[in-house]
């Protein structure tokens, strides 16, 4: 099934019910990003003079059989030097996803991290769609379910440090690394492509980076489609959790079990690796 504008929500909405009856370049940018430091701020109030800047983003499946566009409404960013910045973007309110104790339950929509950490230079570095100078995170949000994909890419980005900053990622590869609430993912491994013109505006970009920094901790490491047994197929699960069980305590403890080859979660480290500044 491929996706358009006109039934985006229906591809949504299509979580909301498989939520009641299914079960529940990283390496190379891992460590920048924890050298960046970071830290999250949440703000609440005062969001009224956000600028709209306009995001288009689409999500479509390595095999070409489906597609999730993005028409989103708020693009802000905010950065630490021209090589380091962070891009987020959003249909959804952003006073919502400012708010700690909101869960978003009742809404559907997306939201979108790109984190540039090495500006092309010619000469210097790639400057190819197939290189790797940027991580992206990109979450969907289906009226209780949530999936978070992730991955790497090349943007091409313009100047930093003005009022407006405007890029292009170019078919960054994504999976689905956490999820939770019934999340299905209807799309498999995929590549994100898209094009930005942002407002410069780092209380919303801490508001979102923050958002996403709960969901990285919060939900569960998924099991991509691509990566799911023989029985999870014949039971019709999408993306699963699995519990690795910890090593015993004492003296005798024998070493922790190791879940089979075939179901070892894919997904980040502990600490995801893209974080809020």
């Amino acid at each position: 099934m491929r996706t358009n504008r006109t039934d985006r929500v229906g591809w949504l909405a299509m979580n909301a019910v498989a939520q009641r009856g299914a079960l529940g370049c990283a390496a190379l940018w891992a460590g920048v990003l924890a050298a960046a430091g970071c830290s999250a701020r949440a703000w609440t109030l005062g969001f009224a003079d956000v600028v709209q800047g306009p995001g288009t983003v689409r999500l479509v499946s390595s095999d070409g059989a489906a597609s999730l566009p993005g028409d989103l409404s708020l693009a802000v960013y905010s950065y630490v030097d021209e090589n380091i910045l962070d891009v987020y973007l959003t249909d959804m309110p952003i006073e919502r996803l400012a708010n700690e104790a909101d869960d978003l339950g009742d809404l559907s929509g997306q939201m979108v991290h790109v984190r540039v950490f090495v500006r092309p230079l010619p000469g210097r570095t790639p400057v190819d769609p197939a290189a790797c100078n940027a991580g992206v995170r990109h979450a969907v949000f289906a009226f209780g379910a949530v999936g978070l994909y992730g991955g790497g890419g090349f943007v091409d980005p313009g100047e930093v440090g003005g009022a407006v900053f405007k890029a292009t990622v170019w078919r960054a590869p994504v999976r689905l690394n956490r999820a939770g609430g019934g999340f299905v993912d209807a799309l498999g491994p995929s590549v994100l492509s898209g094009r930005m013109s942002a407002s410069l505006d780092e209380r919303a970009a801490g508001a979102m980076a923050a958002r996403f920094s709960r969901l990285a901790a919060e939900l569960p490491v998924a099991v991509p489609r691509d990566e799911q047994t023989p029985l999870d197929a014949e039971r019709g699960t999408q993306p699963q959790t699995i519990d690795v069980p910890e090593n015993p305590q004492g003296p005798d403890a024998g070493p922790a079990p190791t879940p089979p080859r075939d179901r070892v979660p894919f997904g980040p480290t502990p600490t995801d690796p893209i974080g809020p500044r």
